[in-house]
């Protein structure tokens, strides 16, 4: 209600947070959207989720789901929730309605580790695990990384940028900042074109996305199988061999960053929880 009230007119809205504060994001973007829609303003509004606490494990979605009273919220933005209320891919479900409802100019972009001990901790807390032949850490990694794939393929204006290393997130997109091409990245997500894969380089840069257990496979390859040791994904959300990467694009391809002809609007939900109260 802060934004609507202080920001009567905008032309661009970008929308960020980290952990907890970046689950909810693709939520809010509706909300705001359509806020500005019934107004008949033509805003453009833009996500950059900084490591969301993503998966939603059996146990959780069995045993205490329900405590966080979803329902409300979901079904005020038009979400199949009585559907999808017990669905393990309730996440994915969330953010694929969300690109379905989404205006193509928008883009969609998260960023994760891929060793996130912090989000790793809540997938174990919510009852996370892996079995006899897959630990837990191999089981957050491939499930999320498998969900994200599809969501690429499926939707142009959403993307991923991975980071080869361990951590989380911190105030202000920080750690983000730090890893080679994010400003690239994250330029193509909020550029005011049609879609974000449209756009992009040539080289995406989701960077490397590497096996953090050695005795795990992280990532599909084309044919959706989970045995490539090593890859990234490219323009087509695919996932492709390290290897067979096409150099990265001239500056001339790349995109500063937006900031000269618009405002933005950065909103930061920096939430803390306990997912079991």
């Amino acid at each position: 209600q802060w934004v609507f009230d202080n920001f009567e007119d905008p032309s661009h809205i970008v929308l960020t947070g980290c952990s907890a504060g970046a689950t909810p994001l693709p939520v809010i973007y509706h909300m705001v959207n359509e806020h500005y829609k019934e107004r008949g303003q033509n805003v453009k509004v833009d996500i950059i989720a900084d490591s969301p606490v993503y998966l939603t494990p059996t146990n959780f979605m069995e045993n205490n789901f329900g405590n966080w009273n979803h329902e409300t919220v979901m079904k005020s933005i038009g979400f199949d929730y009585d559907t999808h209320k017990g669905d393990l891919q309730y996440a994915s479900a969330v953010l694929d309605y969300v690109l379905d409802e989404s205006d193509d100019s928008d883009g969609i972009g998260i960023f994760s580790h891929n060793d996130d001990p912090i989000s790793l901790m809540y997938y174990n807390a919510m009852g996370g695990k892996g079995d006899a032949e897959v630990s837990a850490k191999t089981k957050w990694w491939s499930d999320m990384n498998a969900s994200w794939s599809q969501l690429k393929n499926d939707h142009e204006n959403f993307d991923v940028f991975i980071a080869d290393s361990s951590g989380h997130c911190s105030s202000g997109l920080y750690i983000p900042n730090q890893q080679p091409d994010f400003e690239k990245w994250v330029s193509n997500i909020i550029a005011p074109t049609t879609s974000v894969q449209q756009d992009a380089p040539t080289n995406t840069s989701v960077t490397n996305i590497a096996v953090t257990d050695p005795t795990s496979v992280t990532a599909e390859d084309e044919s959706g199988s989970l045995d490539s040791p090593v890859s990234s994904m490219n323009n087509n959300g695919d996932l492709s061999s390290v290897d067979s990467q096409a150099d990265p694009p001239s500056a001339a391809t790349t995109k500063t960053a937006a900031g000269q002809n618009h405002i933005a609007t950065m909103l930061f939900f920096h939430l803390s929880f306990s997912l079991l109260g």
